[in-house]
């Protein structure tokens, strides 16, 4: 047996482990997310659920409590705006408590949660919503002009709440002011693990979004995660720095969390790493989660201003955690950081799991999360060669993220290999176990007969001084036909473009090899991102070159 087959003993008992902390059976007639995730709690008055810091340094807490009542009242509020179970609410909020309030109303009421990212163009937002079938939509008052053109542009006229001092446009209500009139009698409804509670799209880096219909024992399938990485328990303290627009902080850094009882923290403000660390020190975070853009822009403020002495564990998700990154915020005295990789369909499926520690790499992920038998496959779905790299494929688990796609079904289909989900991620194992992603398979790079992996690439330009971010992509030359590209974000001068780029190309052919080296090397101030900071590869590819 390899050091990645998974017996199904093990996989059952993992699962029975994670069910057993959940106040209703799973598998039985009556199980909802709201309830689970926060009236369970609602009897201990004084356990704090979210603090909201500001940029002023202010702060905002709510105890679970307090949600379940103010989620009952707004339940009530979408019901006399005519909303039934089944029916659709858009939340076009950010990191604010209105956004858990909207959830939860729409969770336990049966109606199908919309979340949609703060930072969307107006195109953006009516295709979702109208995608979506939407019929009411809490806005933050900062996105109501989004919305408004979103709406004329797509015909919509849902029922508009708007989070914010003032009512601009004729027709919308005041969020709060219809809440503070509510009675907390909003309707429960019978749901099981299989409806629909929320409705959520994929980020779009390539292709149209995917609209993935997440049920309501979602949240399961990622407290694997919660407790066996993150170490999550009732006495963390959970700093999450990702937007609940999104899987990772509605979910994996969310519900998966607050199921167990903890408190988590959130900044309203937009990324400043000194304001970060206030609040990581001011609250006590004993679990930081973010993306690795961002711990790349944090460790100078560790390296200035110390690390917080409540910080026990930090984790990264979202993108690949490069190696340089990893190890120049380990040299600052912060916990190691522990890698993950999972997507909106299923899951978290890997990481840097609690007893791994020993075999743990930078750039690399220790294990397969427990209760997931994770493997790599040809496009068939079938394992490769021990060394070979391949799909990262995962069997059906017991519990996971998404049902199906509601506007794309047949790619939903598509997929699958049977029992077999096939996700779009290369990636290869070492003898120890440990995994590295490569990057998307449509992302391989093929130069002079060699399939190159554009992340190896970007780990070996990011080990020079002078690299700030780096992205490696394909690119046709004329003469040369299958080049790399490497695009380079500098974070000094003292080289010119001729001297860095000979430095790059020599960098390159050291550590992954001469075939890997590119041969066309450009300088941008920036690379282009999705809203999550997500590198957009194909927007890199179609940047001109210099």
């Amino acid at each position: 047996m390899s050091l990645n087959d998974v017996p199904a003993s093990s996989l059952v008992s993992a699962w029975k482990d994670i069910e057993s902390m959940l106040d209703h059976d799973p598998f039985g007639d009556d199980f909802n997310t709201a309830h689970e995730i926060c009236s369970r709690y609602a009897s201990e008055p004084e356990r704090i659920a979210l603090t909201v810091r500001h940029e002023d340094g202010t702060a905002d807490r709510w105890t679970y409590h307090e949600l379940d009542r103010l989620a009952s009242k707004a339940a009530r509020v979408f019901a006399n705006a005519g909303l039934t179970r089944g029916d659709r609410v858009g939340g076009l909020l950010s990191r604010q408590v209105e956004s858990w309030i909207t959830a939860l109303a729409a969770w336990r009421s049966g109606i199908v949660y919309v979340p949609l990212f703060g930072g969307f163009a107006a195109d953006a937002i009516g295709m979702r919503l109208s995608a979506a079938r939407v019929r009411a939509v809490v806005v933050d008052h900062g996105y109501r002009a989004a919305l408004a053109e979103a709406q004329s542009t797509y015909g919509l006229d849902p029922a508009v709440f708007v989070v914010g001092p003032d009512i601009v446009e004729s027709g919308d209500k005041s969020f709060w002011a219809e809440i503070t009139t509510a009675d907390s009698d909003g309707p429960l409804a019978a749901t099981t693990r299989d409806d629909i509670a929320t409705l959520m799209f994929t980020s779009g880096t390539s292709g149209t979004p995917k609209a993935c219909k997440i049920t309501h024992a979602a949240f399961v399938s990622v407290m694997p995660y919660a407790k066996s990485v993150l170490g999550a328990t009732r006495e963390s303290v959970l700093f999450s720095t990702s937007d609940p627009a999104w899987a990772f902080g509605l979910y994996t850094t969310g519900a998966a969390v607050m199921a167990l009882g903890v408190q988590r923290v959130m900044y309203s403000g937009k990324f400043a790493p000194g304001a970060w660390h206030r609040v990581i020190e001011e609250e006590k975070a004993t679990i930081l989660t973010t993306a690795p853009a961002a711990l790349r822009r944090l460790t100078t403020t560790f390296a200035d201003f110390g690390v917080p002495p409540s910080l026990r564990t930090v984790a990264a998700a979202g993108e690949p955690l490069t190696a340089s990154v990893a190890a120049d915020w380990s040299q600052v005295g912060a916990p190691n950081v522990r890698n993950g990789y999972g997507l909106t369909e299923i899951g978290m499926l890997l990481g840097d799991t609690h007893g791994t520690e020993s075999r743990a790499e930078p750039g690399c992920l220790s294990s397969t999360i427990p209760g997931f038998d994770t493997f790599l496959a040809d496009r068939n779905g079938t394992p490769v060669e021990a060394g070979e790299p391949g799909l990262v494929a995962v069997r059906r688990p017991r519990h996971q993220m998404c049902s199906g796609y509601e506007n794309t079904p047949s790619l939903w289909a598509e997929r699958w290999r049977g029992d077999v989900f096939l996700t779009e991620d290369r990636a290869v194992i070492d003898a120890d176990g440990r995994w590295q992603i490569l990057g998307r398979d449509d992302d391989m790079i093929i130069a002079s007969g060699h399939n190159i992996s554009p992340v190896e690439v970007e780990n070996a330009l990011l080990q020079h001084s002078a690299v700030a971010e780096a992205a490696a992509v394909a690119y046709n030359d004329p003469a040369r036909g299958g080049v790399v590209r490497a695009v380079v974000v500098r974070n000094e001068n003292t080289y010119s473009d001729r001297e860095l780029a000979a430095d790059l190309k020599h960098l390159v052919a050291r550590r992954v090899g001469p075939y890997a080296a590119p041969r066309v090397i450009d300088f941008r101030t920036e690379l282009p991102r999705t809203e999550v900071g997500k590198l957009r590869r194909a927007a890199v590819r179609e940047l001109p070159t210099d």
